[in-house]
């Protein structure tokens, strides 16, 4: 079935409910208790994780994570990296963060701790890796760093 401003577009709406991907008001990831996943999207949320926080290095990824001091939003929040010098040209660096939402996706939501900031870093092999085992290897990062999360003073 078509619709007004889609069917001069020639989009075809299959529901009332349609978002767009550049929307912000996009729904989040939420588990059935509740948590959801935030987007880290300043550059000092990025620079507080790699510096103040704890690292795991797979083959395909690495992992950063730190506690935020502030209470107001403790949902976890996770970001995505893929730099020129470690991927290649813009190209493979949208692929290689296209793969890492994709096993971000895959993993339960309760993996993630709340009231922690994630990066995920690509590296080369993050291209050349299926999806299900780049979540595999992020499912081992992610209980690697809770163990050490809870090992930290608060």
């Amino acid at each position: 079935m078509k619709s007004g401003a889609a069917e001069a577009a020639g989009f075809f709406v299959a529901s009332a409910f349609v978002v767009s991907a550049m929307d912000s008001s996009a729904p989040e990831a939420v588990s059935p208790s509740g948590l959801r996943l935030g987007v880290l999207r300043k550059r000092k949320d990025f620079r507080a994780a790699a510096r103040g926080g704890v690292h795991w290095r797979g083959q395909a990824l690495r992992l950063q994570a730190r506690r935020r001091t502030s209470r107001v939003q403790a949902h976890p929040r996770i970001g995505y990296t893929a730099t020129k010098r470690t991927i290649g040209n813009a190209v493979q660096r949208n692929r290689a963060r296209r793969r890492l939402r994709a096993a971000v996706a895959d993993c339960e939501i309760t993996q993630f701790v709340a009231g922690i900031d994630y990066v995920v870093l690509a590296l080369p092999a993050c291209l050349s890796l299926s999806v299900p085992h780049l979540t595999a290897e992020l499912q081992t990062g992610l209980a690697s760093l809770a163990r050490r999360l809870e090992r930290m003073p608060r």
